[in-house]
Formats: structure tokens, C-alpha cells, sequence
């Protein structure tokens, strides 16, 4: 049985575009760099799972994710809705 890679080519999609979306306008300061090495970390874990592919990986790959959802709350990086 051929082992299918197809989440981590989408991962590692996701990882670059995480590199590279801080080029556009709005991104400054803190938001940058660490959006920058999240997706560092995500091209990582993708290629990780090219080479030597293992349970661990999905792990880590969920962790980054939910720092990804978790991060610009508690950086104080998303302004606070008005009211």
C-alpha cells in the first residue's frame, strides 16, 4: 500500500503561505515574527512527515494549530470589538 501525503503538501502550503502573508499590508510588530516562525514550524512538521512519517507529527502539527487560533488573543494582537 503507497502512503498518501495529501495533508502534508497541504500543510506545507499552509506553512509557506503563513511565511509569506505578514508582506501584506496591516502585519507589523509582534504579528510578524510570530507569524513568521508558526509557519516555520508548520513547514517543518510537514516535511517531517514527508521523511519519516509518524504519529508524533499530527501532534504537533494540532498543537501549532491551536496556537494559531490562540495566539493573537492572548499576544493582544486582535483590537478589542467595540462596544
Amino acid at each position: 500500500m503507497r502512503i498518501q501525503h495529501r495533508q502534508d503538501v497541504a500543510s506545507l502550503l499552509l506553512g509557506v503561505w503563513l511565511v509569506l502573508s505578514p508582506l501584506a499590508p496591516g502585519f507589523d510588530g509582534a504579528a510578524v515574527w510570530i507569524t513568521i516562525v508558526l509557519g516555520l514550524c508548520v513547514i517543518l512538521f510537514a516535511v517531517e512527515g514527508f521523511v519519516i512519517p509518524s504519529y508524533l507529527e499530527e501532534w504537533g502539527e494540532l498543537l501549532l494549530g491551536l496556537a494559531l487560533v490562540v495566539v493573537p488573543w492572548t499576544g493582544k494582537l486582535v483590537p478589542p470589538l467595540p462596544r
